[in-house]
């Protein structure tokens, strides 16, 4: 069963991606950093809004964002963003699901 989405994005939210769970880190001593080092969030600027058609007919959202380090804007999927603000509780809240 789905949930709906707790924010609305609107153009010129600065926003996140949000934090994964599927994290998968080898046994090797530099794995660990590595990974980190790579799983940095991406944080930009909503610059479009869209709704897409899926197979079964489903409207999904998506957004056009500017990453900070990036000239080019990309889609992506309204429900792999959040905003900004919300960072460092959903952060908390992925770290507390991982430990338990």
């Amino acid at each position: 069963m789905s949930t709906k989405a707790q924010h609305e994005l609107r153009i010129g939210d600065d926003v996140v991606e949000r934090p994964r769970g599927n994290t998968i880190v080898a046994v090797r001593k530099g794995a660990v950093p590595e990974y980190a080092a790579k799983s940095k969030p991406r944080f930009g600027v909503v610059k479009d809004l869209i709704f897409k058609t899926n197979t079964r007919g489903q409207k999904i959202r998506y957004c056009l964002v500017l990453w900070d380090y990036q000239q080019t804007p990309s889609w992506h999927a309204h429900f792999r963003l959040q905003l900004r603000s919300e960072w460092d509780s959903a952060v908390a809240a992925a770290q507390a699901s991982l430990k338990a």
